[in-house]
């Protein structure tokens, strides 16, 4: 299929990856990201999730090539690099996703809301959002989870500076029902209800 000749052809790029990619990631996150770290997260993309537009977010991520406000200044796009939430530091990465007070409201707004649906105490770490790598103990739906609450805290920039919890869970039943609908075009819709059948209100 589509996808799967898309995933060998990922494998086969990520098996070698710039050095200045590992440097600016490992800066960042605070610990040595290695080749094999790197291309765990790269693959992850395709366990996490059937979206296209999800998947794409993540390699473009990754990759370091999302344009945010830091960038946009740098390409001579927008005159100013400040964050869309905060107002008060360089929209970078790192401040965007984990580093912004709002961001970090919002996250603990996130881990409060999976317990409560799930029982499960997931406390997820920078290192955790950014990546997504696969923890034995983690069920693979919460990093799902924290996928799409990086896209809903990327395309809030503009539109909910707030980051509501409430329109959050919105969000996150409208991507849930986004995958159903791609799942029974291709006949998997028992993988989708395996997986999600944690958070039972969609």
């Amino acid at each position: 299929t589509a996808s799967h000749n898309a995933y060998n052809i990922l494998q086969k790029k990520v098996s070698a990856f710039p050095k200045h990619l590992l440097d600016k990631w490992s800066q960042d996150l605070h610990q040595q990201i290695s080749p094999e770290i790197l291309k765990d997260a790269f693959s992850n993309i395709y366990k996490l999730t059937i979206s296209s537009s999800l998947r794409a977010f993540q390699y473009k991520l990754l990759h370091r090539v999302l344009p945010n406000n830091h960038l946009l200044y740098i390409w001579k796009i927008k005159n100013l690099e400040s964050c869309s939430f905060c107002g008060q530091e360089v929209e970078t990465f790192m401040h965007l996703f984990t580093g912004c007070f709002v961001v970090q409201n919002f996250w603990l707004d996130v881990k409060a809301y999976i317990q409560r649906k799930t029982g499960i105490p997931y406390q997820f770490e920078a290192y955790d959002i950014i990546l997504l790598i696969k923890k034995e103990t983690v069920p693979i739906v919460l990093l799902s989870v924290l996928l799409i609450g990086k896209l809903f805290i990327y395309k809030s920039r503009n539109s909910n500076p707030n980051l509501s919890i409430n329109s959050f869970v919105s969000y996150l039943n409208r991507y849930i029902k986004i995958e159903r609908e791609i799942a029974l075009k291709k006949e998997k819709i028992l993988e989708h209800y395996r997986k999600w059948n944690l958070l039972d209100d969609y």
